[in-house]
């Protein structure tokens, strides 16, 4: 199975599942590694050092995905979700994947906190066109930050009520965009309690 990458120039040519993985990989490396220009909106003292303690649980993960073989990524990466999740004080982390040239999605990797209802098995073969909104927001390669699901705007309903029935209240998701196309995205779902505002500060920045 493949996801099909149109480039102007020809290197990137034809994106396997197994090349988004390694993205995968490489995002959970580096991609929610906090940006050093400053942030839009104003951090307190707490954000930034939630941040910097981010930035140093991300620089000892990476060394786990050093020399990794190629059947060993898909632990890592759920390893690497655990880590992040548990730091973040998120009820479930995931990866979803693209594929149909963007048409079709399906969750490949997924994290729960202790007592959080797993959602993989019933998010396969999503069709990408019923979530317009979401599409167009991650197309951009910045990340989708829903401090509260219930507050999504009415041309966002579909999504909304995706959210609502896997009882998620607040989100963040990272789009993955190897070769700057979109591969697919890590999410981060709050269920029990929403993301407070020093939890999105260090993830949107």
């Amino acid at each position: 199975m493949t996801l099909t990458v149109n480039q102007k120039n020809t290197i990137c040519g034809r994106l396997s599942v197994q090349a988004a993985r390694r993205s995968a990989k490489l995002c959970l490396m580096k991609s929610e590694k906090p940006a050093r220009r400053r942030p839009k909106i104003r951090a307190d003292g707490d954000v930034l050092e939630r941040q910097a303690a981010l930035a140093r649980l991300i620089a000892r993960m990476s060394s786990d995905f050093v020399g990794l073989a190629p059947e060993q990524t898909d632990a890592a990466i759920n390893r690497a979700l655990e880590t992040i999740g548990t730091f973040a004080g998120t009820d479930r982390s995931y990866v979803f994947l693209f594929r149909d040239d963007l048409r079709r999605a399906g969750n490949t990797h997924e994290w729960c906190a202790a007592g959080v209802a797993p959602q993989k098995e019933r998010l396969q073969d999503i069709p990408a066109a019923a979530l317009s909104w979401w599409m167009e927001r991650l197309q951009t390669g910045k990340p989708i930050v829903i401090p509260s699901v219930a507050d999504l705007p009415p041309e966002a309903a579909a999504e909304r009520a995706f959210l609502e029935a896997q009882d998620v209240r607040s989100l963040i998701a990272v789009p993955m965009m190897p070769c700057g196309r979109l591969a697919g995205f890590l999410g981060f779902d709050a269920v029990r309690t929403p993301h407070g505002a020093g939890a999105t500060s260090t993830w949107s920045c």
